[in-house]
């Protein structure tokens, strides 16, 4: 089974209904302050460009005292802590590992990255999709490509491809550190209970 990705947030406090403050930990407090209203703007902050990976998060601002978080959408504060504790625990373990490969002068490898990539799916992918009754599998890595299988609402639906592809591999991408691409062996025609039904041909 693999680690447990570090704890990274010591404080979680919904403020209100849109905002909510959370305190990092020793490891990612000195990751630098700014303010962020957009993924594209936070490309160059590791610890804000993974809080955009969470559905829902529209604004990040870091500062001394922690980060104040802004979303939008339907989804409570209760239901984004979990994805939103390990976006900041999962640049721990990437800072981890990178340090480690930078050590031995290795790349991180298909195992390594296979562990990550099911970690995210876990604690963060799945449960963001566990609405719409989908759950997608990742069943290995080599040379660097995640083989997965879509399950549940996903087989068969219309936004499979939207899904995978905008914002799962989006997600990976910036999250898994030399990850080359998706791979999916869905049969998406054997689907039987799909979130949107595809278009008919």
């Amino acid at each position: 089974m693999p680690a447990k990705a570090p704890t990274a947030i010591t404080s979680y406090q919904p403020l209100d209904e849109r905002t909510c403050h959370v305190v990092l930990g020793d490891r990612v407090a000195s990751s630098g302050d700014g303010t962020f209203s957009s993924r594209e703007a936070a490309a160059g902050h590791p610890v804000a460009n993974a809080l955009f990976c969470v559905r829902g998060i529209v604004s990040v601002i870091i500062h001394a005292g922690g980060i104040t978080l802004g979303k939008d959408g339907p989804a409570s504060w209760d239901d984004l802590e979990k994805p939103i504790r390990y976006a900041v625990a999962t640049v721990v373990a990437r800072r981890e590992r990178d340090a480690q490969a930078g050590a031995t002068g290795a790349a991180l490898n298909d195992t390594q990255m296979y562990d990550l990539i099911q970690h995210i799916f876990q604690e963060q992918i799945n449960p963001s999709i566990a609405a719409h009754g989908g759950v997608i599998e990742l069943l290995d890595v080599q040379d660097a490509v995640a083989t997965v299988r879509m399950q549940g609402g996903c087989q068969g639906c219309g936004m499979a491809s939207v899904t995978l592809r905008q914002g799962v591999e989006t997600t990976l991408r910036q999250l898994v550190p030399g990850l080359v691409g998706l791979t999916d062996i869905t049969n998406h025609a054997a689907g039987k209970n799909p979130y949107f039904a595809a278009a008919k041909k």
